[in-house]
């Protein structure tokens, strides 16, 4: 009797432990499956948020494959000028999309040289918006894919010199030139943007102080 009561009592616990395995496993595929990861949580935030995304991800996108091509398309070739003049090609329309596309739409800012034929000079024009309407997210992507593709660039060309490869130490110049020359023109807008800004600011506070 006593070894039937021990028998049912060993058979419930294994039942109920049996039980209770099954409850976790299938309630930790649940949570798995309605949690959504974090990269999908992070692009859909940025989509949101931003005004522009399709500008915002072209303009990050075109940097990213230039310095991509850079450094892994010799795998697959060893036609250097091949990779050269993709690599310049990648970094002209990236020139050009931030110059002209993504810098007047990600932050209202805009930048271009007149060649003037009677003093024979360049002239550096510098153009804001008055009103700063652009998202938040949208500015940042702008700044960091600007200073960071750069500062990559002109680590590359160091780390090219001194390795002695010269002829892609000669590739990354030019690319930090050419993305060097962005990052001249946006940052002089943006001081010009800043100082507009601010005597906005100051003649609305002149306003409400006459108001008082």
């Amino acid at each position: 009797m006593d070894n039937q009561n021990n028998f049912d009592n060993n058979q419930q616990i294994e039942i109920n432990a049996n039980n209770m395995g099954q409850g976790n496993f299938f309630s930790n595929n649940e949570n798995d499956n309605n949690q959504p990861t974090t990269n999908k949580i992070k692009y859909d935030d940025f989509i949101k948020k931003s005004k522009s995304p399709q500008v915002a991800l072209i303009t990050v996108s075109i940097k990213l494959l230039a310095i991509i091509f850079f450094l892994f398309f010799n795998i697959f070739t060893s036609n250097e000028a091949l990779v050269m003049i993709i690599v310049i090609l990648l970094i002209a329309a990236d020139f050009w999309y931030t110059k002209n596309i993504s810098g007047r739409i990600l932050v209202g800012l805009r930048w271009w040289n007149n060649y003037d034929p009677n003093t024979q000079e360049n002239k550096w024009i510098f153009e804001s918006k008055n009103e700063i309407k652009e998202s938040n997210i949208d500015r940042k992507t702008f700044w960091f894919s600007l200073y960071g593709f750069a500062a990559i660039w002109l680590i590359l060309f160091v780390w090219e010199c001194i390795m002695f490869n010269f002829t892609w130490a000669f590739l990354c110049l030019i690319s930090l030139v050419i993305c060097g020359t962005n990052v001249f023109g946006f940052f002089r807008c943006s001081k010009i943007q800043q100082q507009k800004a601010a005597i906005l600011a100051k003649l609305i506070f002149k306003k409400k102080e006459n108001n008082i």
